[in-house]
């Protein structure tokens, strides 16, 4: 079980790295891993704890959501947009 977990961590990282750098990709994979995050706690629910998998689901959806803001993917498209220039 440990190797998944190494792999995990190491994902975890690069997303708060590329995210922390305002890089569009690490936006996209933390984004990518909310949602994964999001259908676990919701299947969680439906089949094994109703209580801690819908407080996972509310809280990793509410950061989703936060993500997917106008002003947060204003930030990292205005990132995208100085990077080339």
């Amino acid at each position: 079980m440990g190797i998944p977990f190494v792999v995990l961590g190491f994902v975890l990282f690069a997303a708060a790295t590329g995210r922390f750098g305002r890089r569009r990709w690490g936006w996209k994979l933390a984004v990518t891993i909310l949602v994964i995050h999001v259908a676990g706690d919701f299947e969680s629910t439906l089949t094994e704890s109703s209580i801690r998998g819908t407080r996972g689901a509310a809280f990793a959806g509410a950061l989703f959501f936060y993500e997917i803001s106008n002003p947060v993917r204003a930030v990292f498209e205005k990132a995208l947009f100085e990077n080339s220039h």
